[in-house]
């Protein structure tokens, strides 16, 4: 009986990470900078997890739990090579998404100005985004891109809820500026 309790719970457990994998990636190319290094990344955050999955009491908090292990695995990554990533030829992570379909197709015919335009602020804010210091640049992409709460960032990052939304204020006025300056440029 207690076998097939923890069977049940090892696939739910999967279900629940294989749910994070696009996200998981996501946020590890924003990291890293470098497809091969996120995927390595995302592998070992998965790895880590099965091998540590009783730790985790509320099976609820998987999201938060799985980045938790992803930003650990990746400071220790850096602690290794003793310096930060290079971003020197950063490649573009992931194009504007398409439009989604509805019932006029007259409405999903893409507008080649309204796209090139979309495609050209995404790289902008790609660019902006690895222009920030590893810190400030987590706390956007946690709060901003992946929609989680001030407390679930504290969490994962082991900060007080202060300093999370301390840096996520500097973080966003850095990244105006940088904007503001490309917005200029055009």
């Amino acid at each position: 009986m207690i076998l097939r309790k923890d069977r049940r719970k090892r696939k739910y457990f999967e279900k629940r990470v294989l749910g994070h994998l696009d996200s998981l990636y996501f946020g590890a190319l924003k990291l890293t900078g470098h497809r091969e290094d996120a995927e390595d990344l995302v592998q070992e955050t998965c790895h880590r997890a099965f091998n540590h999955m009783h730790q985790l009491k509320d099976l609820e908090k998987t999201r938060p739990w799985l980045y938790r292990i992803m930003i650990n695995t990746w400071k220790n990554w850096r602690a290794k090579r003793s310096v930060e990533f290079s971003y020197s030829n950063p490649k573009p992570w992931e194009e504007p998404m398409p439009q989604e379909a509805n019932g006029n197709p007259s409405a999903n015919r893409m507008n080649p100005e309204e796209d090139f335009i979309n495609k050209e602020l995404w790289r902008a804010v790609e660019s902006a985004l690895t222009h920030l210091p590893s810190n400030y640049r987590m706390a956007v992409i946690l709060s901003d891109i992946e929609g989680m709460s001030y407390r679930e960032i504290s969490e994962i990052m082991e900060w007080p809820i202060g300093t999370v939304m301390s840096r996520l204020s500097r973080a966003r006025n850095l990244l105006t500026r940088f904007l503001n300056g490309y917005k200029d440029e055009l």
